[in-house]
């Protein structure tokens, strides 16, 4: 019997190489809708959330909590197959990645990322962290991320997480932020 893909689904070309280690990314991809909120990018973590409280209908919108029970996946950067092509043209979608490789955005909160490590969400929105304890996670690290050479920082001030350029300064809740390629395993 064969299977068949309940779409048409859209092949790109394969991702060109993430870093100078020259890690290759490929991912299966899917288009979810996004909601209203703070504007999500690629590697960003996800949670499905529902449209609003009198539309049960799901979106995705950035996690902000730490082993989010809701959270989705990780955004795709350049998806290689995307799954369907199934909403109304100006229904705003995103591709969200349901295996392979992909760019994860990340904080140091729960301290480096070395391969290997369970990735999951944080409180800081869109951003994983190694996972320390039992809980949901979205990837396994598939690279590091120590901090060095991080360009941008989330600091935690009275509005919440901000994240800039400006570097940590002593007494202030501040992360370096980056990104580490993770192996989707949602768990």
């Amino acid at each position: 019997r064969k299977l068949r893909p309940a779409a048409n689904p859209i092949i790109r070309e394969p991702a060109k190489p993430y870093n100078a280690e020259n890690y290759s990314n490929g991912d299966l991809a899917e288009l979810f809708p996004i909601g209203s909120g703070i504007l999500m990018g690629p590697g960003d973590v996800v949670d499905i959330r529902s449209k609003s409280e009198s539309d049960s209908n799901f979106v995705l919108s950035k996690s902000e909590q730490a082993y989010s029970p809701k959270m989705a996946g990780i955004i795709s950067t350049s998806p290689t197959i995307i799954a369907n092509n199934k909403y109304e043209p100006d229904t705003p979608t995103i591709p969200l990645s349901l295996t392979g490789k992909v760019p994860v955005n990340v904080s140091l909160i729960k301290g480096p990322i070395k391969p290997g490590d369970p990735i999951t969400s944080s409180e800081i929105p869109g951003l994983g962290m190694r996972a320390t304890k039992a809980g949901p996670t979205v990837a396994k690290a598939v690279t590091g991320f120590n901090g060095n050479g991080a360009s941008y920082f989330a600091h935690k001030d009275l509005e919440g997480w901000q994240i800039n350029q400006a570097t940590c300064q002593e007494q202030e809740t501040c992360y370096p932020v980056g990104q580490v390629i993770g192996l989707i395993q949602n768990s």
